[in-house]
């Protein structure tokens, strides 16, 4: 298990676990990041030292991280969904999904609505403070392989093993179109200005305009080549230099936050590409500020605690609060009494 800095490609932390590791992810900044480890999900600073284990967790698949809840969620063998605070460590919930082993779990960034795809082609929606599942999406008739949820959270991809791509409406729950691709598509991403990042084979297709135009959204490819070029020389390995070019696949495709680069890992590495146009230009300094210094870090830490939301806002609809009023009164000079004059009523709803 590795971290690096991408704009220095130099090794932060590099650590040899001696055992599995099936997903990793950030915390609240780059200080602290968790591991899906064999066992249980462990938490790491960025020496490389293990700061805590996490036991609830048991035999995880897939982690994710709510930043404005500050709850790490976890999934995998047992089926069950879990949110865990990792500001005070107090264990939020624990669900049973029903649908057997989980390896794919994704976040709304609108409403932290968490989105978990199964085997047996639903994904469901679900928050902490219900019982039972928001919502049940039937998706594909075949075991899904990723989904990826847009910024605003209107739209949803979905990849299965019988090799088509849909997109689907998450304000009406409704099937929009189909994408028919070469071959089942095994991870999905999509970019801060909507460019929708298929990998499939050792194939990466980018796609732009996919959620509104339902054909020519193909804006560029990408096909991994030799891992070394040392090796694509000499007589002698170009047989054993063919065989290792043909066994390279594409596991997981991300997008740079703030930059237009596409990240491919693959069987044999981590390969970078161009993509123009995929990156937000004008990012907000209050929200993610690229340039952060160490005193500014450590003053966004302070707010992001001060301000952080409750497990009890993750909701799929709006919510509604009882309506409060007010009365306006004038004053009667002759008797000063009070006399009603007006009467306001607010209705709030977010």
């Amino acid at each position: 298990m590795a971290s690096y800095d991408c704009h220095n490609m130099e090794i932060v932390t590099e650590l040899q676990l001696q055992q599995d590791v099936h997903d990793v992810t950030y915390l609240h900044n780059d200080t602290l990041f968790a591991a899906a480890q064999r066992q249980h999900v462990y938490i790491y600073d960025k020496n490389g030292i293990e700061i805590h284990c996490m036991k609830r967790h048991d035999r995880p698949l897939k982690l994710d991280f709510l930043p404005y809840h500050y709850l790490l969620v976890s999934t995998g063998h047992s089926g069950h969904i879990r949110w865990h605070d990792v500001s005070t460590g107090e264990f939020v919930s624990g669900q049973q999904m029903g649908h057997g082993p989980c390896s794919i779990l994704k976040q709304n960034p609108h409403n932290a609505v968490m989105h978990c795809g199964h085997s047996n082609g639903v994904v469901t929606l679900w928050a902490p403070t219900t019982g039972k599942a928001l919502a049940s999406i039937f998706c594909h008739k075949s075991p899904l392989t990723d989904i990826a949820i847009d910024r605003e959270g209107h739209y949803m991809a979905t990849t299965g093993l019988d090799g088509f791509m849909k997109i689907w409406d998450l304000r009406k729950m409704d099937h929009l179109h189909s994408f028919r691709l070469e071959r089942p598509g095994n991870s999905l991403d999509i970019s801060e200005r909507g460019v929708l990042a298929v990998g499939m084979g050792r194939k990466v297709q980018l796609l732009r305009d996919a959620f509104t135009r339902p054909y020519d959204v193909t804006y560029l490819n990408y096909e991994l080549g030799t891992p070394n070029a040392a090796l694509s020389s000499g007589g002698g390995i170009t047989a054993s230099s063919r065989a290792l070019q043909s066994r390279v696949a594409v596991a997981s495709v991300a997008f740079r936050p703030l930059e237009d680069v596409l990240c491919v890992g693959h069987t044999h590495g981590v390969t970078t590409y161009i993509a123009p146009g995929t990156g937000e230009p004008n990012f907000d300094s209050f929200e993610a500020n690229p340039f952060l210094t160490t005193k500014q870090r450590r003053e966004a830490e302070v707010q992001s605690l001060l301000n952080k939301l409750s497990p009890d806002m993750i909701s799929l609809g709006t919510v509604s609060f009882p309506p409060f009023s007010f009365v306006l009164y004038s004053t009667d000079l002759a008797t000063f009494d009070l006399i009603p004059f007006c009467r306001f009523e607010f209705h709030w709803r977010y």
